[in-house]
């Protein structure tokens, strides 16, 4: 449809390129973020399938690093399906400000048996992952923070990223999970 031949332009002139590992378009690190700004209004407008990654990074002290200025620092794009370790999310994490849906799992969760769902304590959203973990680090433990699901969300609309996490806690919920702290 033109829509979406419009928006596959755009894409190509703000210089995206398709990540099939995530299954988004990435900005290059060169990208002033005007173009970014552009290119989302205009493709947020005429389809909802098209994903655009990237994000604000912060100097460590809330503010915007001088790289927000003039270009987009890489930040981890997460895909709400692969379960990571806690202290490589936080790792990674290190110096952006990430929107995000996020589940947090507690030690007992194994990869490769099953999504894990059932071993979810938490589910929310946030405009800032990077500090919800670290809170919840501090006061939980590593015990029960101990690994992260995360779908992120280059420009956080409220309503969308709850009803990811309404659906999230459905399937916590469908697995015979319980949600809250022990």
């Amino acid at each position: 449809s033109t829509p979406t031949i419009k928006s596959a332009f755009l894409l190509s002139q703000a210089l995206c390129h398709f990540d099939a590992l995530s299954s988004a378009f990435v900005l290059p690190s060169s990208s002033p973020s005007a173009s970014l700004h552009s290119v989302n209004h205009s493709v947020s407008s005429r389809s909802s399938r098209l994903v655009i990654i990237a994000s604000t990074p912060t100097d460590g002290d809330g503010g915007e690093s001088a790289a927000a200025t003039g270009e987009i620092s890489k930040a981890p794009s997460l895909n709400g399906k692969m379960v990571l370790p806690i202290k490589a999310m936080t790792a990674g994490l290190k110096g952006h400000k990430v929107a995000a849906v996020y589940a947090i799992l507690n030690s007992n969760y194994k990869r490769g048996l099953g999504e894990g769902w059932e071993h979810a304590l938490h589910v929310d959203i946030t405009r800032d992952l990077t500090t919800d973990l670290s809170e919840f680090l501090a006061s939980e433990g590593s015990n029960s923070v101990a690994y992260i699901r995360a779908l992120s969300f280059s420009y956080p609309q409220k309503a969308t990223m709850e009803d990811f996490a309404d659906g999230w806690r459905g399937k916590v919920l469908e697995a015979g999970g319980t949600l809250g702290w022990p």
